[in-house]
C-alpha cells in the first residue's frame, strides 16, 4: 500500500526495532526505534539514506502502546497512545509498497492486535458510503417498528421492552420544562462499575444481526445511528454501535464514539473499538474545524455501518471511517464512565439495508 493507516499494539523489552513502509524496489520509508527515540529515514532502491529525521522521547519499554502511523501521499503522522509524536508533510516519499516489522540481535518485541487499512486521500473520502446511505435513509419514508425506531425518553413504560433489563435499565427518565428542544431526556450517572443501556435485537424487523457472514455479509447490523448528548460534569458519555456484553455480561464489547469533557472545560472526541481484553483507538481529539468556544450544549453523535464499514460523525463533522472492521453483528448501546453525569436525547436507528419493503 501507498496511503494506509498502521495501528498495532507495541512492547518494547529491550533493543529496539525498525517499521519499514512503502518498501520496494524504488525506495521504502524506515522508522528506527531505539533507545526511547525514534529516526525517521527515507531510503533509496539500495537503502542508501536520501533523508533523515530525528523524534526525541517517543516511547517507553516494558509496556504496551499504542503505535499509529498514517501516510497519505506526502504527508505522515505518527502517535503513541494517541499522543501526536510526529507530524508533517515531507518534501518527498516512496510509492506503494510492503509494510515489515524488524528486529536485530538483542532487540525483543512483542507485537499484537494489528490492524492495516488503506487510507483515504481526502478527509472525507473515507465516508463516501456513508454520506450515500445517509442520503437513502432521509429519502425514505419512517416505518416505525419496523426499518425505523426513535426513543425521546418520554415514556419509560413504553419502551421499556426495547431495552435489556427492561425498567430497570440503567438512567433516569428526566423532564426540563424550561427547554424548548430538549424538555424529555434520559440521565446517566456512572456508579463506580460499567453504566450502560443496550439495546435489544427483537425490535424492528432484522435491523440486528448476529454477524457471522464476513463474505457476504447477510446479517451484518447496517444501521444509521444518532443520539443528542449533553455532559453534565466531567468525565465520558458514549454511543456505542455493534455492541454485546461479554461473556460475565457486565461489560459491553463494540465500536464507541465518545464524548469527554476534561478537567480544563475543553471537549474531546473518540472513536475507540473495545474487544474483550483489548481496545484500539482510532480517533482522538476536538471536533475537527471546531473550537471549544462554538460547540453547542447539546452535541450530535452520529455512527453509520455497512458490512465491514462504519463511519463517525460529531455535530455533523466527519471524524473517521473504519474498513475491514471485524465485529459486524450486535446492536447499540449508550453509556457513561470516569464518574461523569450526562443526558441523552432524540435517539434515532434507521435501518440501511431495510427488509419488507
Amino acid at each position: 500500500m501507498r496511503d494506509f493507516t498502521l495501528i498495532c499494539q507495541i512492547w518494547s523489552a529491550q533493543g529496539g526495532y525498525q517499521l519499514r513502509t512503502r518498501d520496494s524496489a524504488g525506495g521504502a520509508m524506515m522508522f528506527d526505534f531505539d533507545a526511547g527515540h525514534l529516526t525517521i529515514f527515507e531510503l533509496d532502491g539500495v537503502d542508501d539514506v536520501v533523508s533523515r529525521q530525528a523524534v526525541q522521547n517517543v516511547y517507553t519499554r516494558n509496556t504496551w502502546q499504542t503505535l499509529a502511523v498514517t501516510f497519505i501521499e506526502d504527508s505522515l503522522k505518527i502517535s503513541i497512545d494517541g499522543r501526536i509524536r510526529y507530524e508533517d508533510t515531507l518534501l518527498s516519499s516512496p510509492g506503494a509498497g510492503s509494510i515489515s516489522f524488524v528486529t536485530s540481535r538483542g532487540d525483543f518485541l512483542h507485537i499484537d492486535d494489528c490492524l492495516f487499512t488503506q487510507a483515504a486521500t481526502s478527509s472525507t473520502a473515507g465516508a463516501t458510503f456513508a454520506f450515500a446511505l445517509q442520503e437513502e435513509v432521509f429519502d425514505r419514508d419512517f416505518r416505525l417498528l419496523r426499518n425505523d425506531l426513535a426513543d425521546d425518553f418520554n415514556d419509560a413504560f413504553g419502551t421499556k421492552d426495547w431495552w435489556h433489563d427492561g425498567m430497570e435499565a440503567s438512567g433516569d427518565f428526566s423532564i426540563n420544562n424550561a427547554s424548548n428542544n430538549h424538555q424529555y431526556f434520559l440521565r446517566m450517572t456512572h456508579d463506580g462499575r460499567p453504566t450502560f443501556r443496550l439495546f435489544r435485537d427483537v425490535i424492528g424487523v432484522e435491523i440486528f444481526g448476529e454477524g457471522q457472514d464476513n463474505q457476504n455479509y447477510r446479517d451484518s447490523t447496517d444501521f444509521y445511528v444518532a443520539v443528542d448528548v449533553k455532559m453534565v460534569s466531567e468525565g465520558s458519555a458514549w454511543l456505542g454501535v455493534r455492541t454485546e456484553t461479554t461473556l460475565t455480561g457486565s461489560a459491553l464489547r463494540g465500536y464507541f464514539l465518545e464524548m469527554r469533557r476534561n478537567g480544563d472545560g475543553t471537549t474531546d472526541l473518540l472513536v475507540r473499538y473495545q474487544g474483550t481484553s483489548e481496545q484500539t483507538t482510532f480517533f482522538e481529539g476536538p471536533i475537527p474545524g471546531m473550537d471549544d468556544a462554538e460547540l453547542p450544549e447539546w452535541v450530535n453523535l452520529t455512527v453509520i455501518s455497512y458490512e465491514d464499514q462504519i463511519a463517525f460523525f460529531a455535530d455533523g463533522h466527519f471524524l473517521v471511517a473504519l474498513d475491514n472492521t471485524p465485529l459486524l453483528g450486535g446492536t447499540l448501546a449508550l453509556g457513561v464512565e470516569d464518574g461523569a453525569t450526562a443526558d441523552f436525547d432524540t435517539l434515532v436507528i434507521r435501518d440501511t439495508t431495510p427488509h419488507g419493503e
